[in-house]
């Protein structure tokens, strides 16, 4: 019965919010012409389909110590206003995502060949040690490594878009600048050789 009220795609669910997907005052929640949250409220509460619906049942996914996924069981009421504020947060993710994408495009697109490189990184988790056949006092060690994952784009001379993959492990796992200055120092060398 949800299904027949939530659209099939996502891009819909957010217009229900916004006046313009293509604002980014509307995407970021700053401009008072849109309906917000609520126009998925009242969209919501209008669908016929749910009309004697009393409860809703749906899986989530739910971070704490670990991630897992969950079947929830909600009143209708508490389901809405709950998708509603969701939808919020996603507009927002949804034209930051997009707004970067276009952005690293036309970046990969004006590239001087064997000019320039982009270097994008990102922090990967801590990751725990394991040994196979650890003994009873190891268990309880929690020593841990960062994988701070790089890769780099460059053109070449034939206009080609090269990339390449750096990954840095560590056993710091302060995730700062000054951690990701520390790569770089030992990351740029190796890819001035390459």
């Amino acid at each position: 019965m949800v299904e027949a009220c939530l659209k099939s795609d996502l891009n819909d669910l957010m217009k229900l919010c916004v006046c313009s997907t293509d604002s980014e005052n509307c995407m970021m929640g700053h401009c008072k012409e849109c309906p917000g949250h609520q126009g998925l409220v009242d969209y919501l509460n209008e669908c016929k389909e749910l009309a004697d619906t009393e409860d809703i049942t749906y899986q989530q996914w739910i971070s704490t110590d670990r991630t897992s996924l969950m079947t929830i069981t909600e009143p209708k009421l508490e389901f809405i206003e709950n998708l509603s504020m969701q939808m919020l947060k996603l507009t927002r993710h949804s034209f930051i995502a997009k707004s970067q994408s276009a952005y690293m495009k036309t970046l990969k697109s004006s590239i001087k060949p064997l000019k320039e490189i982009i270097i994008q990184g990102d922090f990967a988790e801590n990751y725990s040690y394991t040994v196979q056949d650890e003994i009873q006092s190891f268990h309880w060690e929690n020593k841990q490594a960062t994988l701070h994952p790089f890769v780099a784009y460059r053109r070449l001379e034939d206009g080609t878009l090269e990339h390449r993959n750096v990954c840095v492990l560590s056993d710091s796992r302060e995730h700062s600048t000054v951690t990701v200055f520390a790569f770089l120092k030992t990351v740029i060398p190796y890819l001035k050789k390459v």
